[in-house]
């Protein structure tokens, strides 16, 4: 794992400053849904095909290792 200042360092230099402040508002909703409900395991798991993960996250250098770095695990989803 990257530390997490060179994660957060790559989010602010290597994004333009639109990209990071959407993606740093979707990571800060992310994070006070956890907050706000500690006990809930599911605020802590990021499904990679959500339209907003897939949109607004994946694209931006260093957003994803942030949301990793914070905690939170991804969901594979299993096809039958």
């Amino acid at each position: 794992m990257a530390p997490v200042i060179s994660t957060v360092q790559q989010l602010v230099n290597e994004n333009s400053v639109n990209d990071f402040l959407t993606a740093s508002e979707i990571l800060i909703k992310f994070a006070n849904n956890v907050l706000s409900n500690p006990q809930e395991p599911k605020f802590r798991r990021i499904r990679l095909a959500n339209p907003t993960v897939e949109a607004k996250l994946l694209p931006v250098c260093g957003a994803m290792e942030c949301l990793f770095e914070m905690g939170f695990v991804e969901v594979r989803l299993i096809e039958c």
